[in-house]
């Protein structure tokens, strides 16, 4: 259905809105239908599958408007299930040509499926009945992106105008009005940095038990490059120079995060983490998270846990040289914060006498922690 067609002056606010968001998204439907009662009420106009605008002319829609054959039910009616007597509708419009009567006929039969003319015949004949309970036909909505793509766009999911949720109906608003700015947009300025091509953040993982909201907040800043480092706080304060704290480099949030000499010894800590759990340390999995799947669930949480307290130690490793304090290597606060809260946890399963959840939580293949005789033992790469 074409809604640009209507005339909607006359119509509440309201409902201008909702015609002028439809007119926005990308509609689509059932190919074929599977309602009796659907079917004969599908109308032959405003732009429908069954609308004659694009060879019949605005004339012959106000025809079949004021002759009140607005329905595909109604056409039945007049030229039968095989629509086939165009006498019958040509005297209902009003028309004296056969001929063009005869083409509106064989435009419609053109886009009924073997299926729909089945059921058609069945119902002139008597064997079935429409049911007015019949679900209305499935309508999914999508972004029409026209020529717009990117990272932010390629993503998009069609909606069940049914069956969708209040996110997701504003999830695909949100990228239809604002298709045009994510137009070629990455979505974090690591890709071009990083030559990260196809693959991209692993976005579900940012906040993934046992991480915190507090280092989730952090990997999301730091993809978004959304981190107040010199180079950006020098811009709005003059008496900050734009040189990393540790060396002489200008410190953008790449520098800070992954170019800096002083992370030599957190990167190969976490080699050693990642080889312990049979995987491979890179610096794209530093910054973009590993890939979180269900089958790998407790391998994926615990190194994306690791991850996350290596981001914060070198957060919060820069804070204290920047406050004055004094200087400590990343790698030892970040072993000093998974100790921590392994140590906490630990403390409070065994309270609880739940230690079997303990395990199943952070003892995968004992490589950060075990428990032996209700003891919290560390497992090597948490030994320094």
């Amino acid at each position: 259905m074409d809604s640009t067609r209507f005339n909607r002056s006359s119509l509440p606010s309201f409902y201008k809105s909702v015609f002028t968001v439809w007119t926005l998204v990308k509609k689509e439907r059932q190919k074929q239908a599977v309602s009796l009662h659907w079917l004969l009420q599908e109308p032959v106009l405003h732009g429908t599958i069954f609308d004659c605008l694009g060879w019949g002319g605005p004339s012959l829609s106000a025809r079949l408007q004021a002759a009140g054959v607005t329905t595909l039910g109604q056409v039945v009616e007049l030229a039968g299930p095989q629509l086939q007597d165009s006498a019958g509708l040509a005297s209902r419009l009003g028309l004296r040509s056969s001929r063009v009567t005869q083409q509106l006929l064989d435009h419609w039969k053109r886009i009924l499926s073997g299926h729909e003319c089945l059921m058609l015949d069945t119902f002139c004949s008597g064997t079935s009945k429409p049911n007015a309970q019949d679900p209305f036909p499935l309508i999914h909505l999508a972004v029409d992106l026209k020529d717009c793509a990117g990272p932010y766009l390629d993503r998009c999911r069609q909606v069940s105008l049914q069956e969708a949720s209040g996110k997701a109906f504003y999830q695909l608003m949100v990228k239809t009005l604002n298709k045009d700015k994510l137009n070629g947009r990455n979505d974090t300025p690591w890709r071009s940095h990083l030559d990260l091509g196809g693959s991209g953040p692993a976005w579900r993982s940012l906040y993934k038990p046992p991480l915190t909201k507090r280092h989730g907040d952090l990997q999301w800043r730091i993809l978004h490059g959304a981190v107040a480092v010199n180079a950006f706080i020098s811009v709005v304060n003059v008496e900050v120079e734009d040189r990393c704290p540790f060396c002489t480099e200008r410190e953008t949030v790449f520098h800070c995060f992954t170019g800096c000499h002083r992370l030599s010894a957190l990167f190969s800590f976490l080699r050693c983490v990642f080889t312990a759990f049979t995987e491979v340390f890179t610096r794209e999995v530093f910054i973009c998270g590993f890939k979180y799947t269900r089958p790998k669930k407790e391998k994926s949480q615990l190194l994306n846990f690791v991850l996350g307290q290596a981001k914060m130690a070198v957060h919060v490793s820069r804070k204290r040289r920047v406050e004055g304090g004094e200087t400590i290597s990343p790698v030892h606060i970040c072993v000093d914060l998974i100790r921590a809260r392994i140590r906490l946890d630990f403390t409070f399963y065994k309270m609880s006498r739940d230690l079997a959840t303990f395990r199943n939580m952070w003892c995968y293949q004992d490589v950060l922690c075990k428990v032996e005789d209700d003891d919290l033992l560390f497992g090597n790469v948490l030994k320094m």
